[in-house]
């Protein structure tokens, strides 16, 4: 049976709702990137101590309790080890940058998505590594200076660049946004929509307005009340489980039951225990891989931390 007229425009236009909304996920990733690319160049050309008390009491409680307690000397080589990571990355994110540098418009960003997380790993990097030399300083110790990974010249012009790139795309957002904010005014408009649909766009409507209060305010995008990727507009089928049907052959209660065969493998004692599968591995956030890296033992590598192998030791 055909759709009637009026369910017919509602799915085009959610069809069309949803086109927008890929549109501007994918610009959003574009500009989280840009954004902790910014925050990270900053950090690293600031003082390794913040002015504000309140911004130094915030750092310091960043850090895990064991980090804490660890002995001066190893609160240094750990710092040693933080650096050493922070430039290595920066390398790898230099093509990353290059190409932020070179781009006239956003749309020429899109492949910046998949640099999100080494991008967001730099930015939790230069954020540890100036908690810890606050430590430092905060136990009366002689700070190491931040070895900049590029001379500062050239880290002020990229940070200029980025912050430029970065307020270009978040405008894109907002612009975006107020669009399909308009897109779904228009559908609410529309007095034969059905009430079902009507709520989940008053709902998506409400998101998005809280998003763009969050954006003209100069907030992380990375951190939208209404995160984008979580307002599809895609109706997902939920799949029924079939009803138990009747065996057409129903069982004599009286006869003997059939052996069963062993699930166990050929040629082993059934009474052995079941084999069973490694529990799977849980890695930590970033943010708890990096202090757990810290306050580690040597020979515990970042591949170990990242993957959840160390945590599993632990327990």
């Amino acid at each position: 049976m055909s759709e009637s007229p009026t369910a017919s425009t509602a799915t085009q236009a959610l069809a069309e709702l949803e086109q927008r909304r890929q549109l501007l996920q994918q610009l959003i990733g574009v500009t989280a990137v840009i954004e902790s690319l910014k925050h990270s160049l900053a950090q690293m050309l600031t003082p390794h101590s913040p002015d504000q008390p309140a911004a130094i009491e915030s750092m310091l409680a960043s850090l895990d309790d064991e980090i804490h307690a660890l002995p001066d000397d190893d609160i240094n080589h750990r710092l040693e080890s933080l650096d050493r990571r922070l430039r290595a990355l920066y390398g790898q994110l230099m093509p990353v940058i290059e190409e932020i540098q070179a781009a006239e418009s956003p749309s020429e960003l899109t492949s910046l998505t998949t640099a999100v997380h080494d991008a967001g790993e730099l930015r939790e990097l230069v954020q540890a590594a100036m908690a810890v030399r606050i430590l430092l300083s905060q136990r009366g110790l002689q700070v190491p200076e931040f070895r900049l990974p590029l001379d500062r010249a050239r880290l002020e012009v990229q940070l200029q660049t980025v912050t430029d790139k970065e307020q270009a795309c978040r405008q894109q957002v907002i612009g975006q946004v107020r669009e399909m904010e308009q897109d779904l005014r228009r559908l609410l408009g529309n007095a034969n929509l059905p009430e079902a649909m009507r709520t989940l766009m008053s709902q998506m409507l409400s998101g998005l307005q809280d998003n763009l209060r969050h954006l003209q305010a100069g907030l992380s995008i990375s951190e939208l009340p209404l995160p984008i990727e979580a307002a599809s507009f895609v109706e997902q089928a939920v799949p029924v489980p079939p009803s138990p049907q009747p065996d057409a052959h129903p069982a004599d209660p009286s006869a003997d039951p059939a052996p069963c065969e062993s699930p166990t493998l050929s040629g082993t004692d059934s009474d052995t225990p079941p084999v069973t599968s490694e529990p799977t591995l849980q890695p930590p956030s970033l943010m708890q891989a990096i202090l757990l890296w810290i306050s580690s033992p040597w020979n515990v590598s970042w591949q170990d931390i990242r993957s959840g192998r160390y945590q599993r030791d632990r327990q």
